[in-house]
């Protein structure tokens, strides 16, 4: 289970920044951060293979969960850790690179569940555009689902300048995305550390089940079309 401990360690890691510090206290690491991490991986992955059996949940660093080093080779900020963490649902990323995925990421001040894409490849954005446009109808769920989900945030990247002024405000939304990712946050450190976290995650993440597939099935239409 997540605990403040498991906060207060990334903070000081983060504050130390020494990988002789970390080495020392490495036991704290596993205690405090990765197996609560490992836990919550594993306490979801009946429900994250129910929507989607080829995700990977495998509790295992670089696989569902993120490394706490940071790759500062082509940053300005060289500290050496990160002081916030994630997990990520997905398939696996050597045979479906560039998929949507599941995130639940926490720092000392807030926790997110989120789905959708760090980097969406321009001709998958061209096949969701396509399915919206033929109102396909599981496009149709998926906007829908996004609309109902409360608290949804888009926090992807869009045209400035809208190509479908003629469209529908919730289909030009969607329309417009470049790389959707849609996330809830919440600070509330009585749901992070508890056992409630499983369950909350499940909610939210049973709300982006729609969304999720439609993405997938942009996906497989995109690739699909590589391949002619």
């Amino acid at each position: 289970m997540f605990t403040e401990k498991t906060i207060e360690f990334l903070l000081e890691n983060k504050f130390q920044n020494s990988t002789e510090w970390f080495h020392d206290h490495h036991g704290e690491y596993e205690k405090y951060v990765l197996n609560p991490m490992r836990e919550y991986v594993s306490d979801l992955a009946d429900f994250m293979t129910s929507i989607d059996e080829k995700i990977c949940t495998e509790p295992k660093v670089n696989v569902t969960i993120s490394r706490i080093a940071r790759d500062i080779r082509f940053s300005n900020d060289k500290s050496l850790y990160k002081e916030h963490m994630w997990v990520s649902f997905r398939r696996d990323r050597k045979s479906y690179k560039h998929y949507p995925e599941f995130v639940f990421s926490f720092d000392k001040d807030r926790f997110i569940l989120g789905v959708g894409y760090y980097m969406m490849y321009p001709k998958s954005a061209e096949a969701m555009r396509n399915f919206i446009l033929e109102n396909d109808k599981d496009a149709i769920k998926a906007i829908k689902s996004a609309r109902k989900t409360d608290g949804l945030i888009y926090g992807g990247d869009s045209y400035k300048r809208t190509k479908y002024p003629d469209k529908p405000e919730d289909e030009r939304f969607w329309l417009d995305m470049k790389s959707p990712f849609f996330f809830i946050q919440n600070s509330d450190a009585s749901v992070l550390f508890s056992d409630k976290i499983t369950d909350y995650s499940i909610n939210i993440f049973s709300q982006y089940a729609d969304i999720y597939k439609f993405l997938v099935k942009s996906e497989e239409k995109a690739r699909n079309s590589y391949l002619k």
